[in-house]
Formats: C-alpha cells, structure tokens, sequence
C-alpha cells in the first residue's frame, strides 16, 4: 500500500465551501500514472458520501467535491 495526503474541496451550488487534508492508502500496484486519480478516488468516495449524508443539497446534487492536490 502507498500513503498519499490529498487536498478534498467542496462546492455547494457552485461556489466554493471548505477544503480538507485526509490521507488514504491505495494498493501499490495502482500507483502509476492512468490508475492512481482513479484509485484515490475511489478511496475518498465512501468517506466524503457518509460525511454529507442527509444532507439535502447533497440529495440533490448541489455539491461537488474535487480532488485538489496529492502527494
């Protein structure tokens, strides 16, 4: 497994909201450069859907998160 420590920032209606740092682990075999966005993506995903869930601009799809930066 490899660390990475990403920036996660969230939009809600467009503009911009907050950021955070979390760091994620992805299996070592995907750390090249066509796997390893998509792998931490998927990483990120489960987390970023339980923090927003109930929340009803996220029902509606009023917020969006983007993978800013990983290191």
């Amino acid at each position: 497994m490899k660390l990475y420590t990403t920036t996660i920032r969230i939009y809600r209606h467009g503009e911009f909201e907050n950021s955070f740092k979390m760091d994620v682990e992805i299996p070592i075999e995907k750390d090249n450069d066509d796997d390893v966005v998509e792998a931490i993506m998927d990483e990120l995903r489960e987390y970023i859907e339980s923090d927003f869930e109930g929340d009803e601009d996220w029902e509606n799809g009023d917020i969006d998160w983007v993978l800013y930066t990983w290191e």
